[in-house]
């Protein structure tokens, strides 16, 4: 293996790095200050040289990767590729498929450094072992690079893998989509546009990196090392964002080891990105950080689907108020809220929700739904899927409620909407083909002609690319707990948003820097009850705890500020706590 290394030296001149080699692993200083510089080191390599020493090809892999290899390098110069085959072309090709399953399980995507390596190399050429006719020859060696496997994995979307090979095969394409960075230079970084190319990236990155293993100082006690770890990974997220920061060598110290948990590294990222003024860390829909035994962050994991670079939103303005708690584990922040002028949040009506409920049933008889999928499923996978359709089919009950009239007000594609669909007149005219201009009257033949199996298709979508961006904290717990409701505003306007199903009293807000136009396909709705007054307040306003965010999406105007009570400026939310 390390002979097929040298082989890819292009000049006696070109060097070699390795980390395990050319940093003393017993100078710790030495290693602090190495860490910082990763970025430089591998964004200035010719190439990153990958050895996937723990898997071996067979035969009949080697030659399906390479014929593959070599159909992608010389037959489609365009990189154009046979996304539309129908067989799909990895399906039709067992080996290949056989190769990716190798590749996606090697040890080296699991670890958080080399993930690192990853997002921020210029070109990646991987080395793997094969063996020929059952004869281990150690010196036989499979090479491909990093636009195959990226071209592999695209492919790969074509074809059903196990929920562990999808999920393997979601973190790699997201480390990938991390080498956007190598394009941005610190000179550029006064445009909005790639602030916010930037911006998205750092959470990405740290949505990536976490689950990612890092193994720590070996010279820690073992109780320490896991913390360790986790300061690693704020190194690799501060490191591959460009951000001109590092970790503090004191935060590796054993004292302050010991508070470095999972969210609450998490959090101090997060600070650090809303420091920066990026708009995603108020709109943040995973699940809650967790900083003790009893109290979760007024903060929540970022999940890929808070925020598309695509959806045109902007760095926040740098004068915007906001204070948030200085205390190591930064309990509360204060900010300008705006809560509009709304009687009650309704739930969707026991009426629409029968017709949703056969709707979503008929869909699956007739093979719109993924039912094999489903039924291959585990009891736990299973319990996930039924909350799921629970909670698609009370958002289709809700859209019934408003009518198909509904989302021809829409001015322009807005909010859920633009996630699929390009016009909202597409999905009107769905519902009343399968429903009829009267939605509490459905037809009872949904099948009987092609358009309306066209438009149940369409609907079906729809409903699943809604909840799939839509959902705060996109779990069996986040299903289980929340679900879709609507309200109507003082100027008529009617909006769709999603609170907790416990049926207590909670009010909806919204962030007054998150009010343009710009935010509205973020999940800038704050969940909020009012806080106790023995917990702390606010000297300047009103005391609140966060329950969660939602994302708002329907015909109510937030630009104008009639549309929300007076009086409801500065407030404090606080984190949760559970006694």
């Amino acid at each position: 293996m390390f002979e097929a290394i040298l082989q890819e030296l292009e000049s006696d001149d070109e060097g070699l790095w390795c980390d395990q080699l050319c940093i003393d692993q017993l100078d710790q200083a030495e290693k602090k200050s190495i860490i910082g510089a990763m970025d430089i080191i591998y964004k200035s390599a010719r190439a990153v040289i990958v050895a996937l020493d723990d898997i071996e090809f067979d035969e009949h892999d080697t030659a399906a990767l390479r014929e593959y290899a070599d159909f992608v390098t010389k037959e489609v110069p365009d990189g154009t590729l046979p996304f539309r085959h129908n067989p799909s072309y990895m399906k039709t090709r067992p080996h290949l498929q056989s190769c990716l399953k190798k590749i996606i399980y090697s040890e080296y995507f699991e670890r958080a450094w080399c993930g690192h390596e990853l997002a921020i190399g210029k070109e990646h050429v991987f080395l793997a072992r094969f063996h020929d006719d059952g004869i281990d020859v150690s010196n036989k060696i499979v090479r491909f690079t990093g636009e195959v496997l990226c071209t592999l994995l695209e492919l790969s979307l074509f074809v059903e893998l196990s929920p562990d090979e999808a999920n393997e095969r979601k973190v790699l394409l997201a480390t990938l989509f991390m080498r956007l960075y190598q394009d941005y230079k610190p000179a550029e970084l006064t445009d909005d546009t790639l602030r916010t190319q930037i911006q998205h990236n750092f959470m990405i990155m740290m949505t990536v990196i976490f689950p990612m293993k890092a193994g720590g100082d070996p010279l820690l006690p073992y109780e320490l090392r896991a913390y360790d770890g986790n300061n690693d990974k704020v190194s690799i997220v501060l490191n591959g964002s460009e951000s001109g920061l590092m970790l503090n060598r004191t935060m590796h110290t054993p004292d302050k080891l010991l508070g470095a948990t999972r969210s609450v590294c998490l959090q101090r990222l997060m600070l650090v990105a809303l420091a920066e003024g990026n708009p995603l860390v108020l709109c943040t829909t995973g699940a809650p950080l967790q900083l003790t035994l009893n109290t979760y962050s007024w903060l929540n994991e970022f999940q890929t689907s808070d925020g598309n670079v695509n959806e045109g939103w902007s760095p926040l303005p740098p004068n915007w108020n906001c204070h948030v708690d200085p205390s190591h584990l930064s309990r509360y922040i204060e900010l300008d809220l705006l809560i509009p002028h709304i009687d009650s949040i309704h739930t969707a009506s026991r009426v629409s929700i029968d017709i949703a409920t056969k709707f979503l049933s008929e869909c699956k008889d007739h093979s719109i739904s993924s039912r094999s999928l489903f039924e291959s499923l585990t009891a736990t996978e299973q319990e996930y899927w039924l909350a799921r359709v629970t909670f698609a089919t009370r958002l289709l009950a809700c859209y019934l409620d408003l009518g198909h009239a509904w989302f021809e007000c829409f001015p322009r594609p807005t909010g859920i909407a633009q996630g699929f669909l390009q016009d909202p007149r597409i999905l009107s005219n769905a519902i009343v083909q399968l429903f009829g201009e009267y939605e509490d009257r459905p037809r009872e033949k949904w099948w009987g002609k092609s358009k309306r199996h066209k438009a149940a298709k369409v609907l079906y979508r729809a409903i699943w690319s809604a909840i799939e961006r839509s959902c705060p904290n996109a779990t069996l717990e986040g299903f289980r707990d929340w679900e879709p409701g609507w309200f109507e505003a003082v100027d008529g306007g009617r909006t769709i948003c999603f609170v907790p199903n416990d049926r207590k009293e909670y009010t909806l807000a919204i962030p007054d820097v998150l009010r343009n136009e710009s935010y509205e396909r973020l999940a800038r709705g704050w969940i909020l009850e009012k806080q106790s007054s023995d917990s702390g307040g606010c000297e300047r306003g009103e005391t609140w705890v966060l329950r969660g965010k939602s994302r708002i999406f329907g015909t109510s105007n937030f630009e104008d500020t009639g549309t929300f009570t007076q009086n409801t400026r500065w407030k404090r939310v606080w984190e949760r706590r559970f006694e």
